[in-house]
């Protein structure tokens, strides 16, 4: 937060399965209640700062190309977490259409359960 205050950059990945500690469980592609962070909204509100999406692909020649996306500071719910969370998954939803072959579906994007008496931590079998 100190360094978004200063004005600085961060990169945040906002699709990755952090587990049930500061997470929302709303939907994301089929899932409906697929675990997802509400850092986002966090980093948002508590640091004042702008949201500018990004993503990177691999055009036709092998290269990488980085997308910055227009500022999503007027249309971002930041202060109703699962509403912010919900918005993210739509966008990160958006992106990987773009290119799907390109995300990396093999890493456990869904490993955390919304059934509370699943074990923490459970793992892919």
């Amino acid at each position: 937060i100190r360094v978004l205050r200063s004005g600085e950059r961060l990169f945040y990945l906002p699709d990755h399965d952090y587990g049930r500690n500061k997470s929302v469980f709303v939907p994301f592609f089929a899932i409906d209640d697929a675990c997802t962070t509400t850092g986002t909204s966090i980093l948002a509100y508590t640091s004042k700062c702008a949201i500018i999406p990004g993503s990177g692909f691999r055009n036709d020649e092998g290269k990488y190309e980085i997308i910055a996306d227009k500022c999503i500071e007027a249309d971002y719910p930041q202060k109703d977490e699962v509403a912010a969370a919900a918005y993210m998954n739509k966008y990160v939803e958006e992106v990987i259409l773009r290119a799907p072959e390109q995300w990396m579906w093999l890493h456990k994007r869904y490993k955390t359960m919304q059934d509370e008496t699943e074990p923490k931590g459970i793992r892919y079998k």
